[in-house]
């Protein structure tokens, strides 16, 4: 069984400033049993904002939107 994670790069992404968040964040995913693992990093410090999972059995999702 291959236990390798392979990410791929979905892009960055400006928020606004004021927030509490960082201005600058990147989005990655791993296709997984059953969809997705979403990942979001902190550009600057490369830091781990939020991890997630996508339900997508089909793998069809894009990467570009949600939905």
């Amino acid at each position: 069984m291959d236990t390798n994670i392979e990410w791929e790069y979905l892009g960055q992404q400006s928020l606004p400033p004021g927030t509490v968040f960082p201005q600058q964040v990147e989005t990655w995913r791993a296709k997984v049993p059953g969809g997705w693992l979403v990942l979001i990093i902190e550009k600057q410090s490369s830091n781990s904002l939020s991890t997630t999972f996508y339900p997508d059995p089909q793998h069809e999702w894009s990467g570009s939107t949600l939905g």
